[in-house]
């Protein structure tokens, strides 16, 4: 027993050392993706509030969300033709839909506000909760990266 609990120990160390030297490895493409995506993610970031508020639907009103929309305009695209190493692609995607999700909340909330269509801001109330969620997971995976591995 003695024995099959040291082998154990020897076998987490060493996987936890391939898994240290992988991340080392990878580190520098992870800094890079950050640099290159760091202004859209922040914009995420910025814009939480106003995604809060259509997500209850209590807003913004329709000049802010002519602004926003603006300042999202293309942003999915440009994010979506961006060449990311395989061990980032699901984050980037991440990233991607929570762009998608924002850009649609905030063009359906002022559809809504248009034409008084409640039904219409419940979808517009949908999509931002689904771009909170993503944004948040995506800033989660970033912390995941840049930690160092763990034995669990």
């Amino acid at each position: 027993a003695l024995n099959a609990s040291l082998q154990l120990q020897l076998e987490n160390a060493r996987r936890l050392r391939l898994l240290r030297d992988q991340w080392m490895f990878r580190l520098a493409s992870y800094r890079a993706y950050q640099r290159t995506v760091g202004a859209e993610i922040l914009q995420l970031v910025k814009i939480q509030p106003a995604l809060e508020a259509i997500r209850r639907l209590e807003g913004p009103d329709p000049s802010s969300l002519l602004r926003l929309r603006g300042r999202l305009e293309g942003g999915a695209d440009r994010l979506g033709h961006l060449t990311v190493p395989e061990h980032l692609r699901a984050t980037h995607e991440l990233l991607v839909g929570a762009w998608r999700f924002a850009e649609t909340a905030i063009e359906t909330r002022y559809d809504a506000v248009s034409s008084g269509n409640v039904s219409i801001a419940w979808q517009a109330s949908s999509s931002a909760a689904g771009a909170l969620l993503m944004v948040a997971r995506v800033q989660q995976d970033f912390r995941a990266l840049l930690d160092p591995p763990r034995l669990e």
